[in-house]
């Protein structure tokens, strides 16, 4: 029974999912892009879905009409991709209508990682600004990576060769409209950990993670590497922009909370240890009695004993 605000929900693939999943809950989606709205509309009309609305709005002028506060608020894919005063009106957006104990979920793309591939997203706006055809765009684009790929298959003695290479091979496989708006778009605007925490508290909203939880444990690096962090001294948030670093990250989901949420210090293993979760599974084969062995199937083929 929760409340959901989607900004840049695109064809509501998201949001439908959620609202089929959770009848009880409320699930509001906004675009700019009225034919993404319309194609949201009919998939809800056509599985019958009631706790679901999708607007075509301008985020600058929008207002909620309807029910506020919102559990939670997600704008993925829009942060980083979107003038400077579209990004000020988002965390305005969030502030204000997030629930006191409610959750912003912002993606972004990140600093260092990508400081290298900028250099050759330059290139590519360089190649292609004076094609005004979105698939010539995107041929002429193609043509140059391919170029720089096999340039650099001939020179593994360079350093920056393997790296650049796979970063190519990346691009090359996203779908057209995927390309034309990451790497020949107009607006790309990557930030550091930090200049988006800093951000944020500007508006009132608070650091709390990352979606991706994974990402903030020192467990994942190398044990001495771990250890050597720690020695460090940093905060919370100065560990985390220096994990950026080490993992030369690109991109990040964090999640936000207003002034008035309660937030532990720190993080606690023991606040997962009698957590239990049920899996959908289907027992594959014959159980012998008394097995502490027994092989299962979820509900995509997936094995699991």
């Amino acid at each position: 029974a929760c409340r959901v605000l989607d900004i840049g929900c695109g064809a509501g693939t998201n949001l439908l999912a959620m609202a089929a999943r959770m009848p009880h809950s409320y699930f509001l989606g906004l675009d700019f892009s009225a034919p993404d709205i319309a194609s949201a509309r009919a998939v809800a009309a056509e599985v019958g879905l009631q706790n679901v609305e999708f607007r075509q709005a301008d985020l600058m002028a929008w207002e909620p009409d309807g029910v506020v506060p919102f559990d939670y608020i997600i704008a993925y894919g829009f942060f980083s991709w979107v003038p400077d005063e579209v990004k000020d009106r988002l965390l305005r957006v969030i502030r204000r209508n997030l629930s006191p104990q409610g959750i912003g979920c912002v993606s972004y793309m990140t600093y260092p990682g990508c400081k290298q591939p900028e250099a050759l997203r330059d290139l590519l706006r360089l190649r292609t600004e004076a094609l005004a055809n979105p698939v010539d765009k995107v041929s002429a684009a193609r043509t140059t990576l391919d170029f720089l790929d096999r340039a650099w298959q001939a020179l593994p003695g360079l350093p920056h060769a393997g790296y650049l290479r796979e970063e190519v091979r990346r691009i090359r496989g996203k779908e057209p409209h995927f390309l034309l708006l990451d790497d020949l778009g107009v607006e790309r605007d990557p930030c550091y950990m930090m200049q988006f925490v800093q951000w944020a508290a500007e508006h009132g909203l608070r650091y709390l993670g990352e979606s991706e939880f994974h990402t903030m444990l020192l467990e994942n690096l190398p044990a001495t590497s771990a250890q050597e962090l720690v020695s460090l001294g940093l905060d919370r948030l100065e560990t985390e922009q220096m994990l950026d670093y080490v993992t030369n990250r690109t991109f990040r989901c964090t999640l936000l909370t207003g002034p008035d949420a309660a937030l532990a210090q720190g993080m606690h293993a023991g606040a997962l240890r009698k957590l239990c979760f049920a899996p959908r599974l289907q027992v594959s084969g014959k159980q012998k009695p008394g097995a502490v062995e027994g092989r299962f199937k979820s509900v995509i083929g997936t094995t699991i004993t």
